[in-house]
């Protein structure tokens, strides 16, 4: 039995009795096939209840539960009842963890559009979904932001220990942090699966993919660390120096040798000075060196991809796993700015529909068969890292650029794909739906087991 019901999860104190009270008829239903005291499991949370009819037209359900953490919630749950194994299912709880300082307003927050549409989904079908801080995740506290659609607002209270954890924390710091491991491990022996645990390597994920016969002739050759550059340039005569964990399109470095054999170097974020020229390569050599202090940079032959009106373009497959499969969610074609040498959107690209810029670039014909192919592409890299990669993936984001012959290649994979690559401002997006719907698969395929 799976539904969607009204339910009224009530505080009790340690010396009330706790109790499961059903409306009439799923009361009835279940009595006739198990005892009057169930395992009842909401979110991670479970305990063995007493059960009674209820009588409130208010009210689907009651759940007067005792907690260390006391939790007053009114929301549209999935309820599943387990017949074989005599157990309740009311949730799925989903929460997604952010760096959100203490204090911090939620109105400011960039995620709040999606954060309003998966609060809105979740509703609609069942379930609740929330914002973490990082610091309650670390803490093992379950405290969180919850929408409240009577004041319009996001309210921090205490929530049941979530089934499903989305991270979405973005600094490489607190990942690897021993506190996040072990906060990651207490918070799965507690019973909640946790997505998208990490941000991947750049490198990493260039050795895993030029292992696949299928994938590796769609790769730029890429070195990891600066010894090879000099090597490279005169090889490629162009490259891209990248930050091994950079991401948002920051910490680039494009390097080319023009035809009156002089050195010039693009770059985003080291100096106000965007374009540099060098007479010799040990003058270029030296300025990269002074940048990147660090050995954690990777070389990567540049493609020459073409471009929509004189800006560069790439097409951004944010992916998510249905099952065991990947399916593609949305796709858009991202321009960059002018004078800009990136086409991400945090560094003012535009987002335009793909198959109408390719077929600006190709034949009606060949535009969607290139649409097919980058399909195809994105969706086996993502099952190539799935396979490859603990940290439970649910959703990647593949950047793909396409060059003059159509041939697509694949420019960057990301764990935690940007929210803002979204076309429509009205209708709640793909990714939205799939992130839940994958939840929600998984919630149910558990409560059966």
């Amino acid at each position: 039995m799976l539904l969607i019901c009204n339910c009224y999860v009530k505080p009790l104190s340690s010396k009330e009795e706790q109790i499961l009270y059903l409306r009439k008829d799923l009361y009835q239903h279940i009595v006739k096939n198990s005892k009057d005291n169930l395992i009842v499991k909401i979110g991670a949370n479970e305990r063995k209840l007493k059960i009674q009819p209820l009588y409130d037209d208010e009210f689907d359900i009651i759940l007067e539960w005792h907690d260390d953490v006391l939790m007053d919630l009114k929301e549209y749950f999935l309820f599943l009842y387990d017949e074989i194994n005599q157990k309740i299912h009311i949730g799925p709880i989903i929460t997604m963890i952010m760096n959100i300082p203490e204090g911090t307003d939620l109105k400011l927050n960039a995620y709040l559009p999606f954060s309003y549409e998966m609060a809105t989904f979740c509703r609609k079908h069942g379930g609740l979904f929330s914002i973490m801080p990082v610091a309650s995740f670390l803490k093992g506290e379950t405290s969180a932001f919850v929408y409240n659609e009577e004041k319009n607002n996001w309210v921090l209270q205490p929530i049941p220990a979530p089934n499903f954890i989305y991270n979405r924390i973005h600094s490489r710091k607190i990942e690897g942090s021993q506190h996040f491991k072990n906060a990651c491990l207490s918070w799965k022996e507690q019973g909640s699966s946790i997505y998208n645990e990490s941000f991947l390597s750049k490198y990493d994920i260039y050795q895993v993919l030029k292992e696949h016969p299928s994938l590796k002739n769609h790769l730029p050759d890429t070195s990891f660390g600066l010894q090879l550059l000099e090597e490279m340039l005169q090889e490629h005569n162009d490259l891209f120096i990248k930050y091994d964990h950079g991401s948002q399109g920051r910490r680039l470095i494009r390097v080319f040798i023009q035809e009156d054999q002089t050195f010039h170097l693009q770059q985003n974020s080291f100096s106000k000075k965007p374009q540099y020229t060098y007479q010799n390569y040990k003058e270029l050599e030296k300025q990269i060196h002074a940048w990147c202090k660090t050995r954690d940079y990777i070389v990567q032959e540049t493609i020459p991809l073409v471009d929509f009106d004189g800006k560069k373009l790439d097409f951004r497959f944010l992916c998510h796993l249905s099952k065991e499969d990947w399916s593609i969610s949305s796709i858009v074609a991202r321009v960059a700015a002018n004078n800009q040498f990136v086409s991400n959107v945090d560094q003012g690209g535009e987002m335009k529909k793909p198959l109408s810029v390719l077929s600006h670039l190709f034949s009606e014909h060949e535009a969607k068969q290139i649409m097919n192919d980058m399909r195809k592409l994105a969706a086996l890299t993502c099952s190539e890292i799935s396979t490859s990669y603990s940290g439970g993936f649910a959703e990647l984001g593949i950047d793909i650029g396409v060059d003059i012959n159509g041939k697509p290649w694949i420019i960057e994979v990301n764990s935690k794909p940007s929210k803002q690559n979204y076309l429509s401002k009205t209708a709640i997006r793909p990714s939205v739906k799939a992130l839940i719907r994958f939840f929600y698969q998984n919630w149910v395929e558990r409560g059966k087991e």
